[in-house]
């Protein structure tokens, strides 16, 4: 385990082990709800990171599981059509989509990927402003 994790006051992590043969199975049992159920009265909040949407099942079944879900895509590799299949497979089943978050963002430097510095906010599909225009407290 990562040493970083381990000097972090208040964080709990339980890594998975080894994968069994069948995980989708596990996910649906009723050991695996009452350990969350469990959790859930220790803990404030618990996260549980599952693997892509497509492959496996697993992600619908804590979809339909948990309290929340949080839809993770990929920046520069998951389109649009994907994401919406993706929210659309979830909402399927009952997950409660509370939004997404884009990882693996490129740092580039004058671009609109920039962090470093204010590139100007932009509402879906529009173009970066630059500072002081007239749109650039658009959202």
């Amino acid at each position: 385990m990562n040493d970083a994790l381990l000097s972090i006051e208040d964080l709990h992590v339980l890594p998975c082990g080894s994968v069994p043969s069948n995980p989708s199975e596990l996910l649906n049992s009723e050991m695996f709800s009452s350990i969350v159920e469990q959790l859930s009265e220790m803990f404030d909040c618990i996260l549980i990171d599952s693997p892509p949407l497509g492959p496996v099942t697993d992600p619908m079944i804590l979809g339909a599981l948990c309290d929340r879900t949080l839809l993770v895509l990929r920046a520069e590799e998951t389109t649009r059509r994907n994401a919406e299949r993706a929210r659309d497979i979830l909402k399927s089943v009952g997950a409660r989509l509370m939004g997404a978050v884009i990882n693996a963002v490129p740092r580039r430097r004058g671009g609109i990927y920039s962090f470093d510095g204010y590139e100007g906010y932009r509402a879906y599909g529009q173009e970066p402003t630059a500072p002081g225009s007239a749109d650039s407290d658009r959202t």
